[in-house]
């Protein structure tokens, strides 16, 4: 829902939002890419307590990409606790482990994948 949610659009949570709606429909380019890494690295860190992004690199061959198909694969280390640990400094953000997912386009849809 982060990532989907277009900035300004919710009423009561204006900065709420990915950015990353905006850039879709856009021919991919090096500067596209590097944009939707920094806009989504963000969104995540901003309103995802529980994740910490580690990298978000790009998937696809050269011909994949010319094609308008392409993906992200955002790796990030999963904190469970870390959204309780502001308001109560018993809960822990040690990293329980490291999860991988990926981020597709190019069919229309964006496909989302673990």
């Amino acid at each position: 829902m982060t990532l989907s949610t277009r900035i300004g659009s919710r009423v009561m949570l204006r900065e709420f939002g990915g950015g990353a709606v905006e850039l879709l429909g856009r021919a991919m380019t090096p500067r596209l890419f590097a944009a939707w890494q920094q806009l989504i690295g963000t969104a995540i860190d901003l309103w995802v307590p529980n994740f910490k992004v580690r990298r978000i690199s790009v998937e696809g061959s050269v011909e994949e990409i010319r094609a308008g198909r392409a993906g992200l694969r955002i790796e990030a280390d999963f904190r469970p606790f870390a959204h309780l640990s502001e308001r109560d400094p018993r809960y822990s953000t040690e990293v329980e482990r490291v999860v991988s997912f990926g981020i597709g386009f190019g069919t229309g849809h964006a496909r989302v994948a673990a």
